[in-house]
């Protein structure tokens, strides 16, 4: 319930803040926000002045879901924390552009930041890690990222189990293959 309260404030915030003409200029440039304002005014006038605060909050739930709001929220504040940008507002603008042109998000881990994490689990630096190792820090990640009730994929799953050499070894390449399924392509777009 609290992370619902946090989004509805981080909401307002955002909508009496000097971001939103930014956010809407960028949309709107495209139409989308006006045609999703649109959409919402003849959804909601479809439905009357009936709605008690339940189901208000029922639907906004449905909407941040559908729309997948939060994860955008959240990729967006973690791209401001990560960079810490002079203009933050011109940093955001860029990457909705590139976000819109290219439907995928940019990514917070590159190569080199995937292998520090192999070098700061791998601490007898013989250059590989446990199949164990591999599937606790995928866990870890999973759970930071608020997905940890979801579990791995199967695809994760199959991945790490083919990821061991007939030692049980997995190696930096590996390594990197693995969280990069994780990390490298998160695609907020996708349904």
């Amino acid at each position: 319930m609290w992370v619902f309260v946090v989004f509805l404030l981080l909401l307002f915030v955002v909508v009496h803040t000097p971001l939103f003409p930014l956010v809407l200029g960028v949309f709107s440039h495209e139409g989308e926000i006006a045609a999703c304002v649109r959409e919402g005014r003849d959804w909601m006038s479809g439905m009357g002045t009936a709605l008690d605060a339940s189901d208000q909050a029922a639907l906004t739930r449905m909407y941040v879901k559908q729309h997948k709001l939060n994860e955008i929220f959240a990729h967006f504040l973690q791209l401001l924390i990560y960079h810490k940008p002079e203009n933050p507002r011109a940093f955001l603008q860029r990457e909705i552009r590139l976000m819109i042109a290219t439907k995928t998000s940019t990514p917070l881990f590159g190569e080199q930041d995937l292998e520090t994490m192999f070098d700061l689990i791998d601490v007898t630096k013989q250059r590989w890690v446990t199949v164990s190792q591999l599937r606790n820090t995928c866990k870890n990640l999973a759970t930071a990222a608020g997905e940890g009730s979801i579990g791995l994929s199967p695809a994760q799953e199959e991945a790490i189990e083919h990821a061991a050499d007939e030692e049980g070894h997995v190696s930096v390449e590996k390594f990197k293959e693995v969280l990069a399924m994780q990390l490298l392509t998160r695609d907020i777009w996708k349904d």
